[in-house]
This record gives structure tokens, sequence and C-alpha cells, in this order.
């Protein structure tokens, strides 16, 4: 997942690769939370996608043309709208319900001048960023200013972010 931090809104742009183990799957949910905006799904074989809201959560309801076996990839882009003076960010963590386990990266860049620190962060390993996969590092031209690494079994990691914005000053 590349998070996008700009002056008003948070995008994030999240990769994920599904291996069926056994059998195959005609539908997949996937849970946000309940304010993100998805701006698009894509993905092989997708006949639609349903943005379900019940309670705190966003559940989306991925339904394929045919069984999906083996491995493929599904990609969601998703936004956030900032406040003005928002200055601490939940990263919204995108859930794949269902699975048995869900390992990722997560890298953090800024598109403005912002100035970014870790403020929490449950079930994460903090990662170098060379040890990013390059297919996440190509997403970007801006400097990746944060980088994480999961494992889940059972409880879903979260992060939150303290965001301090600069002005921009003539050189």
């Amino acid at each position: 997942t590349l998070i996008s931090l700009g002056e008003v809104t948070m995008r994030g742009s999240a990769g994920i690769q599904i291996d069926v183990k056994s059998g195959a799957i005609v539908d997949l949910n996937l849970q946000l939370p309940k304010d993100i905006n998805i701006l698009n799904v894509t993905g092989p074989s997708i006949r639609n996608h349903k943005n379900i809201i019940e309670n705190d959560t966003q559940n989306i309801n991925i339904e394929f043309t045919q069984e999906m076996q083996g491995q493929f990839r599904i990609d969601v882009n998703y936004e956030v709208i900032l406040g003005e003076n928002k200055s601490e960010l939940q990263v919204p963590s995108l859930q794949v319900q269902g699975s048995e386990v869900q390992h990722g990266r997560i890298a953090v860049e800024a598109l403005t001048a912002v100035e970014i620190q870790t403020a929490e962060s449950k079930q994460l390993s903090t990662l170098a960023i060379n040890e990013l996969p390059q297919q996440l590092v190509l997403k970007t031209t801006n400097p990746i200013l944060l980088a994480f690494k999961y494992v889940n079994t059972e409880s879903p990691h979260s992060l939150k972010l303290s965001m301090t914005r600069h002005k921009e000053l003539d050189v």
C-alpha cells in the first residue's frame, strides 16, 4: 500500500495479491473504515463491486465473472478528505475478510510541504526503504518517508501518523 499525503487529501493505492490455496472463489470481501471514498477497484474477471456501509466499516463486495483459482491481483485506490487543521491521521487499513493470513508493506510519501512522524502503530514493524518491493517504489516519484511491514493472523494492524504542515517559502 502506498499512502500519499497532500494538502487536503490522503490517498491510498493498495495492491492485493490473493492466493487461493484450494478450491475457487466467486466473490471477495474487502473491508475499510466507513469514511473512505473508493476511487476504483480493478482486477481480472471483475463483474462488479458494491460498497456496503455498516456501523464503522465499509465492505467492498467484489463479484467475479468466473471462479477464481490460484493467484491473482486486485488493485484498490481510495482517498480521505482531510480537515484543514487535522494533525493526527488514522491510516486506513484494507482487510481481506475470511483470509487466514494477511501480510504486506505500507509506504508513506508526502506530496506537499508536510512533516510526517509515526504517532502510534500496532502490529507493524518499521522497514528500511530499500526493503520495499520494487513495484511499490515505482508507483511514486516522490521520496518515501516511512515504511512498515505487517503479518496479521487475528488482530488487524493500525497506523496513526502525526502531520505538521509547513508554509512553502520562496527561494
